[in-house]
């Protein structure tokens, strides 16, 4: 808002500042000092301007404009701190100086001053800087109405506050209420006054509260009274409905108090009241609490010893009081970790004592008092089916504040299941989880990103995942389920987490010169592999290696062997399941071929057949060549010597030997690669 709004404000005020009577002429006419606070181009000095006060002292509002400067006037003040603004309903009599407050545009809020709550444009609007407090504007008036203040809505709900730093573009509306529902309320400090010393006007049916209490010498307040004659106590929570006139009540001599509080835990009373000794009292107006009635006042916070209006008060005394509230109503039941979780709706600050009844009792027994609205049963047992009922109690638990509901809820108990261990399985990972005494399926759960994921539901308390691949981490939780499929359990939102490594496999086993050779395979998430041989008395380690081969050199001759294989993790513990049966072989050394001669037939080979063998072949290989030919086949390990009848005179021959099975389809051991040479003579 700039120029145009700063003028139609500027035009608003001036008229406002019209003497309402005349003044005498004879004011004097005095200088008035206008302090521009900003520098003119081509002057030294802040610019000041020198004017008068008119014939009856009033000064003069000049309206200033920088707009093009980008500052918004905002007034004229008595001093250069801008703490107090110039009056000019005032008139003056002596010299006066006056400073103009300037702040940026750019850094202002709008005020829009409305003179009806339902006017459609505002009758006036001001910037004012970003920050500061707006003072509140002149009363309007309106004929039939009284003015009750400002809002800053135009449903009137929102009082104005002028001593709040504005922040953000303001509209003020005022508040009217026809004069025939306007209530004033009138306070004498004595009965017998003519005049009061103060007064309010209400809007009919608000509460006024109760004033401050007056201090006089020598005599001590003792409430506020509705009539002269100070019979009937005022009463502060009730709302104004009639013009009403409060006189303060003294008294003189021996005086009790009477603390009335509104809660038995309360330090400090909400009211004193001050009583002529040996006098009664009636009952006081108990504070109001939403959802909660008020039955009675005790002298004692336990609630013990009920008061009683009929006896005169000779001391000091205390009043608590007694609050009732409605029966609170089970909510719901959650079958968790530890127990049964009961919930129930109940009023904030209350007491709680909780109650059940098994499947044999015949009454309510209890089980604890809470201040929550929630309570742990751990006593339950899984399986059974239980009732339960909530009753309000005071601090001290003595007092019942509330009734039941004498039916009550019921509520199944089940064990919360919670997985216990999750192991890698030939088949993938197998979950186990503890068992819910009562239940009739288990559901499992694998956590999908954020979110869980059922991946089974069994009768039995483990399955196995076999969707899991190998070198993942997998993390699982469980909840227990009624014959009807229903979940009737809770679960761990945490879970267990568990890496899956498949069983490693043995692919071969091959008799070499060396020993016996296993290849077997290294799974994803596999640090080593653990290579054991079976004895009568179990699985004993041979040895554990990085690599995917072991070569068992200690095998003998002859000898049947049972191998199987298992993962370790980095810490060398085991990380996957292994094949229980494990994978067999005999081990059969390689054969030798002690001696060649040439005899009239062709070449005779002489052969060291090891341990175990059943038959063996004899290969050959011409000088220069790099395949072996089988040239005698499925020898009888007890055949020593056999002649090779096909070997050609003069050339030079490479022999060797290989073991064969029973069948002879298949070699059982390794061979020489180099085999034993000799010329073919005849």
């Amino acid at each position: 808002m700039k120029k145009l709004v700063s003028l139609l404000l500027c035009a608003v005020l001036m008229l406002s500042l019209i003497p309402l009577g005349v003044i005498s002429a004879s004011a004097e006419v005095v200088p008035v000092y206008y302090h521009y606070n900003y520098v003119i181009p081509g002057e030294p000095t802040a610019r000041v301007e020198l004017g008068r006060t008119d014939a009856n002292g009033y000064v003069d509002n000049k309206f200033l404009d920088r707009d093009d400067e980008g500052m918004c006037f905002i007034g004229w003040y008595e001093d250069e701190d801008f703490y107090y603004p110039f009056d000019f309903t005032v008139p003056v009599d002596e010299e006066t100086h006056l400073y103009a407050r300037w702040w940026p545009y750019a850094d202002c809020v709008s005020v829009w001053i409305y003179l009806r709550a339902d006017a459609q444009e505002p009758t006036a609007g001001v910037d004012w800087p970003r920050g500061a407090s707006y003072p509140e504007p002149d009363e309007p008036g309106q004929e039939g109405y009284t003015f009750f203040g400002w809002y800053t809505d135009r449903a009137l709900t929102q009082p104005y506050d002028p001593y709040e730093a504005l922040t953000e573009d303001v509209c003020l509306y005022p508040r009217f209420v026809r004069n025939e529902d306007v209530c004033s309320v009138h306070i004498y400090l004595d009965a017998d006054d003519e005049f009061p010393t103060a007064g309010v006007d209400l809007e009919k049916g608000e509460v006024y509260g109760t004033p401050a209490s007056p201090g006089r010498d020598n005599e001590i307040f003792a409430g506020w009274y509705t009539d002269r004659a100070l019979t009937k106590p005022y009463d502060g929570t009730a709302p104004i409905t009639q013009n009403t006139d409060l006189f303060a009540k003294w008294i003189t001599g021996d005086v009790v108090y009477v603390y009335v509080y509104s809660d038995p835990l309360d330090q400090d009373p909400y009211e004193t009241l001050t009583v002529a000794k040996g006098n009664k009292i009636a009952s006081p107006a108990a504070y109001q609490f939403d959802g909660q009635t008020f039955r009675a006042w005790y002298t004692d916070r336990r609630l013990t010893k009920l008061f009683d209006a009929s006896k005169a008060i000779t001391a000091n005394t205390s009043l608590y009081p007694l609050y009732i509230t409605a029966a609170p109503k089970i909510t719901g039941f959650t079958n968790g970790e530890g127990g049964v979780t009961i919930r129930w709706n109940g009023m904030h600050g209350s007491y709680f004592r909780v109650f059940r009844k098994g499947p044999k009792d015949t009454s309510w027994k209890k089980l604890g008092d809470t201040q929550d609205t929630c309570y742990l049963d751990n006593t339950a047992e899984s399986g059974t089916t239980y009732t339960y009922t909530v009753r309000c109690t005071n601090y001290y638990g003595n007092v019942y504040t509330s009734s039941y509901n004498t039916t009550g809820w019921k509520n199944t108990c089940y064990k919360m299941p919670e997985v216990m261990k999750v192991t890698s399985d030939l088949r993938g990972l197998k979950v186990t989880c503890s068992a819910s005494p009562g239940a009739a399926k288990y559901r499992f759960y694998r956590k999908n990103g954020s979110s869980w994921k059922t991946v089974a539901t069994v009768a039995s308390t483990s399955f196995v995942d076999t969707t899991v691949v190998s070198g993942d981490e997998y993390t699982y939780t469980v909840r227990a389920m009624d014959s009807s499929g229903s979940l009737v359990t809770d679960y761990d939102r945490i879970g267990v987490t568990a890496a899956y490594v498949a069983a490693p496999k043995i692919a071969k086993i091959e008799n070499t010169t060396a020993g016996a050779k296993l290849t077997f395979t290294k799974p994803a998430g596999a640090a080593k592999i653990r290579v054991f041989m079976k004895y009568k008395t179990g699985w004993k380690k041979l040895t554990d290696t990085a690599s995917t081969t072991y070569v068992h050199a200690a095998a003998g001759s002859g000898v049947t062997y049972t191998y199987t294989v298992r993962a370790l993790d980095m810490s060398g513990s085991y990380c996957s399941a292994y094949d229980t049966t494990g994978v067999s072989n005999k081990y059969i050394e390689t054969p030798n071929i002690p001696t060649l001669k040439n005899s009239k037939n062709g070449v005779q080979i002489t052969s060291e057949m090891p341990k175990g063998a059943v038959k063996y072949a004899v290969f050959r290989k011409a000088a220069g060549a790099s395949k072996w030919t089988r040239v005698i086949t499925n020898i009888a390990a007890s055949t020593k010597t056999v002649t090779d009848k096909t070997a050609k005179n003069g050339t030079k021959y490479a022999y060797t030997i290989r073991c064969l099975s029973s069948d002879g389809k298949s070699y059982v051991s390794d061979y020489d690669r180099t085999g034993r040479t000799i010329t073919c003579k005849r």
